[in-house]
Formats: structure tokens, sequence, C-alpha cells
């Protein structure tokens, strides 16, 4: 093997092993959040005062925690925050979350977002894609809801979602061949809440 050759595989090595570190060490501090008494294990108490916690943090955002009446039947099934349902992390049903199941249930989940994406079934996300992709899993609002949340919190300037596409693209594509793979896809993932 060259020396090029060598030197390529372990630039590659490295930049791909940082982006399994770096999510992995996102899921960390996620379950760190949440294991309140750091005792190495996430229990139905602990995950309820977390998801309390969270819904404090939504009053901040909107008056009173609480969703326009409007946006109720558009946000119905949208706002099951799969973080939110304990069971769906506790794999073998013992009342306690533990890292590992932590983590598989972020590799489930984003695993299950690419298999969506991947149109053409072949194993990676061409930009096309990955737009249709984000773009379908958005949430469709009724204009009643959308003017309600607008009158809550008016948007200064309203996002591109071109150019937020192309920002998420470029972070998740490492090696730069204008495609997405999974182990790339997964690498590259905010734990859980905000996706990409």
């Amino acid at each position: 093997m060259s020396c090029l050759a060598l030197i390529a595989l372990a630039v590659g090595w490295n930049l791909a092993t940082q982006g399994r570190v770096a999510a992995r060490a996102d899921v960390r501090v996620a379950f760190a959040e949440m294991d309140l008494d750091n005792n190495g294990v996430i229990t139905r108490q602990e995950h309820a005062e977390f998801m309390k916690t969270n819904d404090e943090d939504m009053e901040e955002v909107l008056p009173g925690g609480k969703l326009p009446a409007a946006c109720e039947a558009d946000l119905a099934g949208a706002m099951d925050d799969p973080i939110a349902n304990f069971a769906g992390f506790d794999a073998n049903d013992n009342g306690e979350i533990v890292y590992t199941e932590l983590l598989d249930a972020f590799i489930r989940m984003h695993t299950e977002a690419f298999k969506r994406y991947d149109i053409d079934a072949n194993g990676f996300l061409n930009r096309n894609e990955f737009t249709a992709g984000l773009a379908g899993d958005g949430i469709d609002l009724g204009k009643e809801c959308e003017e309600a949340l607008t009158a809550l919190a008016p948007l200064d300037d309203e996002p591109d979602f071109d150019e937020e596409v192309k920002v998420a693209f470029a972070i998740l594509d490492e090696n730069r061949d204008r495609k997405i793979t999974l182990p790339e896809f997964l690498n590259n993932q905010p734990p859980f809440g905000l996706q990409f």
C-alpha cells in the first residue's frame, strides 16, 4: 500500500471516528441530564422530572407553556416526542434506562429516519432525497394555527429552508462526495430533539 493511501485511510478513519465520538458524547450528555442522581440509570421518576423541566422550558417560549387551542388538532400526533416515551427507551422493561438503551434508541430513531429519506433504497441520500425527507418530516399547520403562533411569537426573519438544507447536508456529508451514508447520518446527528 502506498504512503498516500495509508495517509488517506488514516485521515478518513480519524474524521469518521471524530463524528462517532461526537455523536456518542452528545448522547452521553443527554443521558447525564436525565440521570438526576448520577447513579448510571434513569428511573421513571427521573424521566418524569426531566420531562417536567422540559415543560417549564416551553413556558419560556409560549406564554403559559401551552399551545393555542387553534393548534391542538394540527399538532395532536406531532407533539409525541420520542424522548417523552419512557417505555421506548427501557428495552428490557425493568423500569430503568441505562446508557446503552438510550444509545440504541438514538441509533434506531435516526436509522428509521434515514430509511424513510432513502427513497430509492440504495443506501445513501442524495441532496434531493435529503431535502424531500426533511420537508416530509415537517408539520403541516393550518392557517388558524400559524396565525395564532405568529401572534404569540412573531418571527423577525423567516428561516431559509434551502439554506438550512445546504448547511445540514454539508455537516452530514463527511467525505464531501455529495451523498450521505447511514454512518455519516448517525455520526453527525444531535441526540434527540433537534434533528437533520
